[in-house]
């Protein structure tokens, strides 16, 4: 005797289009964002100028990574990749 649909147990299965409860929440880059990065980097430069210690410090600096450091310590907020693209132009 063969069972129809009746029969068979149905298993509950989560709903595919609702994200994962644990995962955080993706950030997508704007337009906003690059332009807070910009103004950033732009109050950085002119304090940079302004400052003439803070001008030695930028000047010893390594590399980019090595400038952002520097530039958080100071209360600026950037990315290393934001600071190359700000410098070619």
């Amino acid at each position: 005797m063969a069972l129809g649909w009746q029969g068979r147990q149905r298993r509950s299965k989560p709903h595919q289009s609702q994200p994962a409860r644990n995962k955080p929440p993706t950030v997508r880059r704007t337009e906003a964002c690059s332009t807070v990065s910009k103004a950033q980097l732009t109050a950085f430069f002119a304090r940079v100028e302004a400052d003439p210690a803070l001008k030695l410090q930028v000047e010893a600096a390594a590399d980019a990574s090595a400038v952002v450091a520097i530039a958080q310590t100071a209360g600026f907020h950037f990315s290393p990749a934001s600071l190359s693209r700000h410098l070619r132009g």
